[in-house]
């Protein structure tokens, strides 16, 4: 039986490419809705935030690579979210802190909003909020 040849020095640099999996790619979908764009934050920004090269944050936007486990602690403090919510999307939690029926309709909303239409909203309600104490 022939033996098998070892791997030649250029085989032995490939590196192992692997695709995300479906629970990677929900969490980096997302980021992707938490990344403020207008506010000059992107995927290279929390690449670097993580300590991490630009290039990486081009890998994650891509989706050829998911940020590091211990880095998305980190992503979540950056982006302002609840680690739970980034890992799994549930929101329960903060849902129940709104008082009545229209407050978690409209919690619900805002939250599948992008974050400069998020701020539109909030300067209108609290325009709202100004002219009723007003009369």
């Amino acid at each position: 039986m022939p033996r098998k040849q070892p791997p030649t020095k250029t085989e032995r640099a490939k590196p192992q490419i692997r695709k995300v999996t479906p629970r990677e790619a929900a969490i980096l979908k997302r980021i992707d809705s938490r990344i403020d764009r207008k506010a000059k934050q992107s995927w290279t920004w929390l690449a670097r935030g993580c300590g991490l090269s630009d290039n990486m944050g081009s890998q994650w936007s891509s989706g050829n690579s998911f940020p590091p486990e211990r880095h998305l602690h980190t992503i979540a403090q950056m982006l302002g979210v609840d680690m739970g919510w980034l890992l799994t999307g549930d929101e329960r939690s903060e849902a129940t802190q709104a008082q009545t029926h229209t407050e978690a309709a409209m919690l619900a909303v805002l939250r599948e909003l992008p974050p400069d239409m998020q701020r539109m909203l909030l300067a209108q309600a609290e325009a709202a909020r100004d002219s009723a104490k007003k009369n």
